[in-house]
Formats: C-alpha cells, structure tokens, sequence
C-alpha cells in the first residue's frame, strides 16, 4: 500500500472544489486511497494553506500596533512634558516679574526682555512641533498608502498563484484522464 503524498491530495481538493464538491477524507479516499490518518492531515494542511492563501501577509499585528501607538503616545507625553515646563518656567518668570515690578523699572525692562525671549523660544518651539507633526503626518499618510499598495499587491499574487495552480490542477486532472 502506497503512502499518498501532500500534492496529490492538493490537486484533488483542488480539482473538487474547482467542480463545487467540498473535499472529505471520505472523498478523497475513495478517489485515491489511503489510510484515514494520512489523508486527514494533508487536507487539514490543505485547508490551513488556503486559509493562509487568502489572508493578508503584510497586515500588521494587533501586537505591533499597540507597540507603535505606546511609542507615539511615549513621545507626546514627553513633548507634553516639555510644553508644561516651558509653561509652567514661563508661569514663574510671570510672576517674578510681577514683584519686581514694584521695586525698579530697570528690573522691569530686563524682566520684559526676558519674557520675550522666552516667547519667542516658545513660538519656535511651537512652530518647530507643528512642522514635525505636519512632517509625521505626511509620512503617515505616504505609509498608509504603501500599505495599501502592497496588500493590493499581495492580494493580486496571491490571487493569480490560486489561479495557476487550480490551472495546475486542471491539466493536472487532463493528463490523467487523457493517460487513462
């Protein structure tokens, strides 16, 4: 009793779902032969390999996206942070300057000097943040669209290497017919 390989019970799932039967171990085995074992886990396999077929490689995992989204989030917080001290660094000098105030108007001239300095350091802050957001978003955006690219891509692969081997399948099956 010959051992029946993976690929011929690949082709003949194939060649019955290509004619609308669902392949058994059952079927399979009353074409071809074979113990109940061995043809049950090649057409678990087969299974399996269509599923995988059919899915998506390039997607990213759930795993992958938390990590990504706990980076960026990461990455605010410390841009947050940095705004809230610059602020809260801006609060201090706003109220120093209050009190000096009172005391001697040269105090107050130097005291408004550095308050715009800091304003302007935080203007260039600001305006340097939003040219990285706008930058991190353009990369996104051209991301997302590779993305979508290459799953196009892969779904068009994927489609065509189902169609050559149900073709496989095809000729496959008139070889054997036409050698019988």
């Amino acid at each position: 009793m010959s051992k029946i390989s993976y690929q011929r019970v690949a082709q003949l799932c194939n060649q019955m779902e290509l004619l609308g039967n669902k392949p058994s171990v059952r079927k399979i085995i009353a074409e071809l032969g074979g113990s109940f074992t061995v043809v049950a886990e090649h057409l678990k396999q087969w299974r399996e390999e269509k599923e995988l077929a059919n899915e998506s490689d390039m997607a990213i995992s759930p795993e992958l996206q938390q990590a990504i989204l706990a980076e960026y989030a990461l990455v605010a917080n410390k841009v947050k942070q940095g705004l809230e001290t610059t602020i809260n660094e801006l609060r201090l000098d706003l109220i120093e300057t209050q009190d000096e105030l009172s005391s001697s108007l040269s105090t107050i001239k130097k005291l408004e000097a550095r308050i715009a300095e800091l304003e302007k350091t935080v203007k260039d802050n600001a305006l340097t943040y939003e040219k990285r957001i706008s930058a991190d978003a353009s990369t996104i955006e051209f991301l997302k669209s590779e993305k979508q690219s290459l799953h196009q891509l892969l779904g068009e692969a994927n489609k065509l290497k189902h169609e050559a081997e149900v073709r496989e399948a095809i000729a496959n099956t008139k070889v054997e017919a036409f050698s019988k």
